[in-house]
């Protein structure tokens, strides 16, 4: 398996490549973006080979290919596809133990024949004399010491869409419009906030959305108009 340094390397590789073919071709992002379909800011992630800013890699594959046929360089989309993708680590779960009846009696009974041994034992057991009271330590002044943890950074809002049929889209990220036009069947993409993603369509049975790694799903029905603001939290619709 790939390390993700070895991943970052090859991405850095790759991008160097592509923006080389477009700079000879005196293409802008913008112009890359319109025929693609890409947005801007993963098309300067790819060509920086800055992983941190892109997508799950089976989006990133998706993104290089359609990048490298844009400008005339298909055979580009095979290097990345070669390199596995790192292991992610999956902490173990650890099952509870589950209390069966005989599990239950066997703890009655431990605690009837305790009971009865100490029972026993306080009565075979003479009374001694009280002792004389022990004077109280003194109490010492405690200090306590807060420590502050640091705050914890937001969650950004990942938004993946994939085109099951054509549709008329509008994208704002953050209060910025970042796409809208139409986005044809096939498309795979994905936007990325700090605080809220918007998205609209006009067909919302061709929009398949996967929100925050929850399991994609479909908007709604055929010719159906949706419009939905995705925040760290929740998915809520517009009026």
């Amino acid at each position: 398996m790939a390390t993700q340094l070895e991943l970052s390397a090859k991405l850095a590789e790759i991008g160097a490549q592509l923006k080389q073919r477009r700079e000879d071709k005196e293409l802008t992002l913008e112009e890359v973006q319109a025929s693609t379909l890409i947005p801007k800011n993963h098309l300067q992630a790819i060509e920086e080979g800055n992983l941190d800013r892109l997508p799950e890699l089976v989006y990133v594959q998706g993104f290089i290919r359609k990048y490298g046929q844009a400008i005339g360089m298909v055979e580009i989309a095979t290097e990345l596809t070669s390199v596995p993708p790192p292991p992610r680590s999956r902490g173990s779960e650890q099952s509870r133990p589950e209390l069966r009846p005989w599990h239950l009696y066997a703890l009655y009974v431990s605690l009837v024949v305790a009971s009865v041994t100490i029972l026993s034992f306080l009565f075979r057991t003479p009374l001694s004399p009280p002792s004389p009271p022990v004077p109280p330590p003194e109490e010492q002044p405690q200090t306590t010491t807060t420590e502050l943890s640091p705050p914890t950074a937001p969650l950004p809002v990942n938004v993946a869409v994939e085109m099951i049929g054509e549709s008329w889209m509008r994208v704002v990220v953050d209060g910025t419009l970042d796409f809208e036009g139409i986005m044809s069947e096939g498309t795979v993409t994905q936007w990325s906030g700090n605080k809220e993603v918007i998205l609209r369509t006009g067909n919302a049975a061709a929009v398949k959305v996967q929100f925050n790694q929850k399991p994609p799903q479909v908007l709604g029905a055929e010719g159906e108009v949706v419009e939905l603001v995705f925040d760290r939290d929740s998915v809520n619709p517009l009026p």
